[in-house]
């Protein structure tokens, strides 16, 4: 018993098995949980500082450049980026593809150990954060309730709705925005502190050490242990009012009170004696108040009904599945609105999870319909039900082979995955196509239907064998290469494998088994129509390969012609590095210049949003995040940082099956035609489609100015982004040297400061306090904590002249205004300083319209060369054009080694060095068709349809192999070449042409990309339908042709090998006798 008869003469194993593979491949099925693209591990590292208070070159002279110095020395360290705003430093730690970041962590924070105590005393201590895919938000939920407060809002969002969140399974985290914190703010009297001679600094000391609670230890009394504790905390904000924090005045203003009174004029302090306690009450007023806010959250619904309330962000925990996650927030969602307050409401705003799904499901249907194209192909072609469901019931089989190693290789469903299979539905029946046909061929022949089926999967075993490996060989240099592009198509090289692998299982098994009991020869005589109209077509095909055979010359012209064609296309085909998925959301984000309140900032938002609500009557909802609605620091860990100046809309339109009918096209025309109408505002407009999930801000064209001098390097590219806007395809051009942030700056008069007694520091953390407050304590209320801010009362702290009069205290007594130690001069600074490896960097980034990105940078590149660049000021390329130019390398050398590969399995096979070569022939004209089908559709040669150039090599070189095989087995029996070739190919004519169309319908779906966020794949699509078309009738054409000149060639090597054995045997008899 072999191999081939096993499973014809065990049938039941054989059902058994394949009841086996059904059953564990649906319950692998139903655990694959989905997602949008794989799961990829950035290798960066983001260490972030915080240092309130202080000014962008301040944090990059005190923070950024010490951490840089010592982050560069780590193992493995690509690039250092750095960016200091206003209160933070945020380092980006970028590592070779491949690095282990749990070591890199550890070696990073030994290293920030080293500088830790060179950093400023009230920094805080560096975080570290991993930057990763699974760390996306999961959802965004809007709370609101009509006439409550946004504080009560926040309230209940935190104590009620964050709780119940965070139970969810899978949920880490869930952050509320867009509400203020409730803050005791005690405001001070600048006249009042004056007169009694008390400073700020005296106010908040009193209060951070009359508010503490502390164990004082423990005490044996009358056989009892006793915790001994002092309570020293404010109860009521009544004891706070009364707190003493001074005591009568300097004898200098006693004799100056004295002298007021003699003359009758009123003094704030009569009556006040040495002793007597000064309280806070009569320095200043206690409110119970809310944290000042400079940041909103709004909900536009279905309706364009306005909704303000207050947002949620739900991020997942690392290993949780977000649409899993998402399921079960949507779920909870009216459990917990149910136990909220009346009148409350808890919406959904953003889900993640919408994207992910909405994306499966068209590659589902395109896989339904792959499918569907693929059995209607293979009945026209058999006409008999049998035969086409046997060779169709190889799809599910595969499949279910390909969702069991899926599931044990922890793989998802995402875009990546689900397109490969789609892609793979054609190949699946290819294997099962040539055994089917050549068990119906051996039928003809009069076989039993057992023999028929035996020896029709013996003869062509090596062939689907060889075509199989070669198919999926291609993908194994995938393994060796680094990057964006690898991560990504990791997946799918290994779906591919594992379903194409299932399928040759089921050649050999399943298929073997069901043609010998279900495929008899009364059924296929039942077709004679049909072969007779086939066997005519064969025989004008033979005509053709004889006409072909006696016309050599010409075949090699038109071969080389379609080489040469092939040449000049891609020297004019235009190149990208990956097209982004249009999900019908979109973001816009606005930014004014720089200072802009946030009340002015929303006022345009407001304006914005009635336009779009105006321009787009298929909007399904929007929100809005406008100026600082949480915290800063927080906000950048999620890539949202901004100042009260930016806003970000975030807007959705309906899907195309719910009537919608606007996407990016048109979206772009809106905001290009908008941005006009707010020629104070920069308006740009991003998809929410890969780049947000990789969470990156990845813009088509960056130019970076490496140079010292910031000035310098704002003109720099003030200058560029001007010349650049004016090429064809730029639209929404950017500079990252922002307007200056405008500034009024302290002076001090040292030697005056001197004479006093005075340090700067001291009046520095006067002025701060005065204008910004500062933290004295924390009054604990019902188990929360609210902070005690000191500050100076509002009127007294709305201009520069009012912090001029701001009393300072010396030590000596007197108390002076700030304006007598120095003066405020206006100037501008920088918003944030960028650095990229220890060197400021200014970014000119722009957007593209449908303008291929090569064509762009090219004359890009004329500008640049025409720019007079100072000295030591250089540029270079970032953004997808650096992306591209890294992948194309990696990807045109792993074309090579799958082209390498691919000849040593074929010469493997066929003991030959001679028909790889032959079967190999077709793959230039494959290439042909491909780069033919990109260029008249307009598609750039990016990274997926650089893909499917490499998948045609495997794919187009099974044609090749089915039809080769056959010559050389007929030649081993002994039949002239010629007739072989001939014989050979009318033979195989119909299995090559059904395995070429059944692989091109299951692509076609994705060719088309009628489905939404089918546009990434849509290259690899094309590449794939154009080269298989081109290909197969040119296999049928020029293959035989060359099998010819290379066999010939084989036997003049082997007739030349033989000459020169006989001469030297000759040579050597003379020299024996």
């Amino acid at each position: 018993m072999s191999m081939y008869n096993f499973p014809i003469r065990r049938p039941v194993t054989t059902v058994m098995f394949m009841l086996m593979i059904v059953v564990v491949g649906a319950v692998a099925l139903w655990k694959i949980p989905l997602a949008l693209i794989p799961d990829i591990e950035f290798p960066n590292i983001i260490v972030m500082t915080g240092y309130e208070g202080a000014g962008p070159e301040e944090i990059e002279k005190r923070v950024t450049k010490p951490l840089e110095e010592v982050i560069k020395t780590v193992p493995n360290i690509k690039n250092v980026k750095s960016a200091s705003a206003e209160g933070y430093s945020i380092i980006t730690c970028e590592f070779n593809w491949g690095t282990n970041l749990d070591e890199a962590s550890g070696d990073i924070r030994s290293k920030l150990e080293l500088v830790k105590e060179y950093l400023p005393a009230d920094a805080d201590a560096p975080i570290l954060l991993k930057l990763s895919i699974n760390d996306m938000p999961v959802a965004f939920l809007s709370l609101s309730g009509e006439g409550r407060h946004k504080y009560e809002l926040g309230k209940i969002g935190k104590d009620q709705v964050v709780p119940r969140l965070e139970r969810i399974k899978g949920v880490a985290s869930a952050q509320v925005m867009g509400y203020p914190e409730r803050e005791i703010v005690v405001e001070l009297d600048p006249d009042k502190l004056r007169a009694y001679g008390v400073s700020i600094s005296d106010v908040v000391n009193v209060i951070r050490y009359h508010n503490l609670d502390l164990s004082l230890g423990n005490i044996k009394e009358m056989n009892t242990r006793f915790l001994v504790k002092a309570k020293g905390e404010f109860e009521s904000l009544e004891e706070l009012e009364n707190l003493v924090v001074g005591f009568g005045i300097s004898p200098t203003q006693r004799q100056q009170t004295q002298m007021a009174q003699m003359m009758g004029r009123f003094e704030p302090l009569a009556g006040k004696g040495a002793t007597n306690p000064i309280r806070l009450k009569d320095v200043g007023k206690v409110i119970d108040s809310f944290a000042e806010l400079e940041g909103d959250v709004r909900r536009i619904d279905s309706e364009g009904k306005l909704h303000l309330g207050v947002g949620i962000l739900v991020m997942k925990e690392s290993d949780a599945n977000m649409v899993e996650v998402a399921r079960r927030v949507k779920a909870e969602l009216p459990n917990i609105e149910k136990d909220l307050p009346k009148g409350m409401n808890l919406d959904l705003t953003f889900d993640l999870s919408e994207m992910i799904e909405d994306s499966i499901n068209a590659l589902r249907r395109a896989a339904y319909e792959g499918a569907a194209g693929a059995a209607i192909v293979l009945f026209i072609f058999l006409l008999h039900l049998a035969p086409t469901l046997i060779v169709v019931i190889a799809i599910p089989l595969s499949l279910f082979v390909g969702f069991i190693c899926m599931y044990f290789a922890g793989y998802t469903f995402n875009m990546m995955t689900m397109g490969a299979m789609v892609i793979a539905l054609g190949k699946l029946v290819d294997d099962a196509i040539v055994v089917l046909e050549n068990t119906v061929r051996h039928l003809h022949l009069g076989k039993p239907p057992k023999v028929a089926a035996e020896e029709g999967v013996r003869e062509v075993g090596i062939a689907i064998t060889a075509a199989t490996i070669v198919t999926v060989i291609v993908f194994l240099p995938l393994a060796f290469i680094q990057g964006l592009s690898a991560q990504l198509f990791r997946s799918f090289a290994a779906t591919i494998f594992f379903t194409l692998m299932g399928s040759l299982l089921v050649a050999f098994t399943i298929v073997p088994m069901l043609t010998s009991r279900f495929l008899t020869l009364p059924e296929v005589k039942s077709s004679k129509p049909r072969r007779g109209l086939w066997t005519r077509i064969q025989d004008q095909y033979g005509k053709f390969l004889e006409w072909s055979l006696d016309n050599r010359g010409k075949i090699l012209i038109i071969a080389f012609l379609f080489l040469v064609l092939t040449g000049v296309i891609i020297a004019q085909l235009p190149t990208s590095f990956m097209t982004n998925p249009d999900m019908g959301q979109y973001e816009c984000r606005v930014k004014l210049p720089v200072g802009t309140p946030f009340e002015e900032t929303e006022k345009v938002v407001v304006k914005l949003e009635d336009k779009i609500k105006k321009a787009f009557p298929d909007l399904d909802r929007m929100f809005e995040i406008v100026g600082q609605p949480s915290d800063p620091k927080m906000s950048a860990f999620h890539g949202g940082s901004q100042g009260t100046h930016e806003a970000r809309i975030i807007f959705i339109l309906k899907k195309k099956s719910q009537g919608g009918v606007n996407r990016l096209p048109q979206v772009r025309a809106f905001f290009d035609k908008v941005a006009k109408d707010f020629p104070s505002a920069k308006i740009t407009m991003v998809g929410m489609g890969l780049e947000s999930q990789l969470g990156v801000d990845r813009r088509p064209i960056e130019i970076k100015i490496f140079g010292d001098d910031l000035q310098v390097l704002k003109k720099i590219s003030d200058d560029l982004a001007m010349r650049i806007g004016k090429v064809d395809g730029i639209r929404d051009v950017k500079t990252t040297m922002d307007e200056g942030n405008p500034e009024q700056v302290m002076r001090f008069d040292r030697a005056r400061l001197g004479s006093y007694g005075l340090v700067t520091a001291q009046v520095e953390m006067a002025l701060k306090t005065a204008l910004e407050g500062e933290i004295a304590s924390m009054y604990r209320e019902a188990g929360d904590e609210f902070n005690i801010r000191v500050r100076m009362q509002q009127k007294n702290r709305e201009r520069i002249k009012d912090l001029s009069e701001v009393p300072i205290t010396t030590p000596f007594g007197f108390i002076l205004p700030a304006r007598a130690l120095g003066e405020f001069e206006f100037q501008t600074g920088p918003a944030q300083v960028n650095r990229e490896n220890a060197k400021r960097i200014a970014k000119v980034t722009a957007d593209k319209t449908d303008r291929p990105l090569s064509e762009i940078i090219t004359d890009i590149n004329k500008v640049l060369a025409k720019y007079p660049f100072p000295e030591r000021y250089i540029y270079e390329f970032g953004g997808e054009w650096q992306d591209w130019q890294e992948t194309s390398h990696d990807l045109m050398l792993m074309l090579l080694v799958a082209l390498l590969l691919v000849y040593m399995v074929l010469a493997a096979l066929y003991e030959s060095l001679i028909h790889p070569i032959t079967i190999m022939s077709a793959i230039p004209f494959a290439f042909t068709g491909a780069v033919i089908a990109l260029y008249i559709t307009r598609t750039p040669l990016d990274v997926t349809a650089f893909i499917g150039l490499i998948m045609l090599v495997g794919i187009v070189a099974t044609n090749s192999i089915v039809l080769i095989d056959f010559v050389i087995e007929y030649a081993r029996q002994g039949m002239p070449r010629r007739e072989a070739i001939v014989q050979a190919g009318k033979v195989r004519l119909r299995p090559i042409l059904m395995t070429a169309l059944t692989t091109m319908l299951g692509v076609f779906p994705i060719a088309l990309a009628m489905e939404e966020g089918m546009e990434m794949q849509q290259p690899l699509g094309i590449a794939i339908t154009g080269g298989l078309f081109s290909s197969t009738f040119l296999t049928l054409l020029i293959i035989p042709v060359l099998y010819t000149i290379f066999d010939d060639v084989g036997e003049d090597m082997k007739a030349l090998v033989r000459r020169l054995s006989r001469r030297e045997k000759k040579e050597q008899e003379p020299a024996k006798s």
